[in-house]
């Protein structure tokens, strides 16, 4: 009797001490589905992109717009149904298709890989995969930003696509998507071609005509 009361103490002990760190636990948070559609535009091309909100979200999408020179896309939200402590309540998704801007490294960064079901094969991996860089922002009345300090954040990878999920500030927010490379840098452009072809029929033009010059 004395020995399972011995032991029952450090077991009641261990009870408590799980039940303490279950009641600071970080609440359960659902990111929501992509049931929104933005078309994004980069140069002349519109790009459709799809995003979403925690589901009974009634949040909105102000505007989406890319900046070529720091290879991001910036996402103005206008979110003030909440109050500031339903921060699991206000969590964003967007899905960036990797040919349009991604974030990647030379080299073997981990990344991500899908695995064959039912053994080890590698189906496919994009192992220079690194996380893009999120920045928060809390936009006053006169537009002034303020960092916002989050709470959570989340990266799924696909083969084509990333989904990029995380909480924002209640009001009026600017959160900016910083990656590594962005369209145009995944080809040349039909500008940039146009002009190339234009440039080299023109030479090839000019060195008939001296060639054409110099028969003579």
């Amino acid at each position: 009797m004395i020995i399972v009361i011995g032991f029952s103490i450090p077991l009641i002990a261990l009870l408590i001490f799980v039940w303490s760190l279950a009641s600071y636990a970080i609440p359960a948070v659902e990111s929501g589905p992509l049931d929104h559609m933005y078309n994004l535009t980069l140069g002349n091309q519109s790009y459709p992109i799809r995003y979403g909100f925690t589901e009974g979200n009634s949040a909105m999408v102000e505007n989406i717009y890319s900046n070529y020179p720091s290879k991001s896309i910036t996402v103005i939200i206008n979110d003030d149904n909440l109050t500031a402590t339903d921060w699991e309540k206000r969590v964003f998704s967007i899905e960036l298709p990797r040919n349009i801007v991604n974030a990647n490294t030379t080299e073997i960064a981990g990344g991500c890989r899908f695995f064959v079901p039912g053994n080890n094969t590698v189906f496919w991996a994009q192992e220079h995969d690194i996380e893009y860089d999120v920045v928060v922002n809390t936009l006053s009345k006169d537009n002034t930003a303020n960092i916002y300090k989050g709470h959570w954040k989340q990266e799924l990878c696909g083969r084509d696509t990333r989904t990029v999920s995380f909480d924002y500030s209640t009001g009026k927010s600017m959160t900016v998507i910083q990656g590594t490379v962005m369209i145009p840098e995944f080809g040349m452009s039909s500008v940039i071609l146009s002009i190339v072809v234009v440039s080299m029929i023109s030479g090839c033009l000019a060195m008939q005509r001296c060639l054409h010059f110099e028969a003579k």
